[in-house]
């Protein structure tokens, strides 16, 4: 057996007996509000950096040419729509920021495999926003300029279901899956008891 299927073993058998504390409040916030701007700020300009490129392209000429009396209230929707779906995504990834905190600061030293897996984490948050850069181009070249609010939306579902695919593989790759999978059930097995407390 190879010394990380061991570390595996044995970190599987730590998460069963681990008992999470409550985590300080002002680690916890400032931790969560530091990681969702950092998210919000990435995926609005990466978004601002795509509709920059097209429009000095000049894709969107003829629609701002024909509706020139409208233009400021075109680049108002635009930049709506890249604030609102970057605020929609980092909200709805707002899941895994609260996992990747409690897992660093709780979890992560109990851990054989500790430094390992927070590796892994980064390098999926990785691999998902340079996906969500890939996509985020050719969706927002097939939208009109006040519409860009969809084009986000599109390159996130197109985000979720390659990075779900190829994160996956990779953990399979590594042996470490199961492991994430471990911890997230202790997570919502923590989340679970102190509900019924309160």
């Amino acid at each position: 057996m190879s010394h990380l299927k061991q570390q595996v073993q044995a970190d599987l058998k730590t998460l069963k007996s681990l008992d999470l504390d409550i985590l300080p409040a002002r680690i916890y916030y400032s931790e969560m509000l530091k990681l969702f701007t950092i998210l919000w700020g990435s995926f609005l300009s990466v978004q601002l950096i795509a509709a920059k490129a097209i429009n000095t392209m000049g894709v969107w000429q003829d629609y701002f040419q024909r509706y020139a009396e409208h233009e400021s209230s075109i680049i108002g929707k635009m930049w709506l729509g890249c604030i609102v779906s970057s605020f929609v995504i980092s909200l709805f990834l707002l899941s895994r920021i609260k996992l990747y905190v409690i897992f660093k600061h709780q979890i992560r030293d109990s851990l054989q495999t500790g430094l390992l897996l927070t590796r892994k984490m980064r390098q999926m948050a990785c691999v998902f926003y340079g996906l969500f850069a890939f996509f985020i181009f050719p969706c927002t070249l097939f939208c009109d300029p006040d519409v860009t609010l969809f084009a986000a939306l599109g390159a996130f579902i197109f985000t979720a279901l390659a990075s779900q695919f190829l994160i996956g593989m990779e953990l399979t790759r590594v042996g470490v899956g199961v492991l994430l999978e471990a911890v997230s059930a202790l997570f919502n097995k923590n989340e679970k008891s102190e509900r019924s407390i309160t």
